[in-house]
């Protein structure tokens, strides 16, 4: 049986194929004059709004909660995931509003700032999973034990992945596609 750690483990595999997906689309940019597909952009960071922030970020702290940390460097890196879950949501909320301005003509933007903007939100992800699987994730499964574990599961409200589940939602069915043909 999968516990809410390999779930956690799992949303990051996922959250990195589309931040690949991201990142390829990014180079279009940069050697292109054409107008990006600024929709599936807007669709990487709605997924990351509507799951990852509602779902996956909480459930982190959940678990975050559970553990006896004794070890200073994992106390610290707790910390600074928490505090980098509030930033990531800002942050994708920001590039998502500021997407929508420009699809919509709204506002206009130089490439190479959006290129920054978009590039900064990819690094402070990858920087943020990869502090999780790196020192909190191992403490994690090191100390909780399967009553804890099954503690968890009962308190998590589980959500479908509405990307990479079995039942995806519409919007995301063009990224979907796209991740699948990389």
């Amino acid at each position: 049986m999968a516990t809410i750690l390999d779930q956690l483990h799992t949303d990051h595999i996922n959250v990195v194929k589309l931040l690949e997906l991201f990142e390829r689309e990014l180079e279009v940019l940069k050697r292109s004059d054409s107008e990006p597909n600024y929709f599936k952009w807007q669709n990487i960071l709605l997924y990351m709004t509507t799951y990852q922030d509602v779902f996956h970020h909480p459930a982190e702290e959940k678990v975050f909660a559970y553990l006896c940390i004794d070890d200073p460097e994992v106390s610290q890196a707790v910390k600074e995931v928490e505090s980098q879950h509030e930033i990531l949501y800002q942050k994708s909320e920001r590039l998502q509003g500021l997407l929508m301005d420009v699809e919509t003509n709204t506002i206009t933007i130089d490439k190479s700032d959006l290129h920054i903007a978009c590039k900064d939100y990819i690094h402070q992800l990858q920087k943020h999973m990869s502090l999780e699987e790196a020192i909190i994730f191992p403490y994690a499964k090191k100390q909780l034990q399967k009553s804890d574990l099954d503690d968890l599961d009962k308190s998590i409200n589980k959500i479908n992945d509405p990307l990479f589940g079995l039942i995806k939602r519409a919007e995301f069915s063009e990224l979907y596609q796209c991740i699948c043909e990389q």
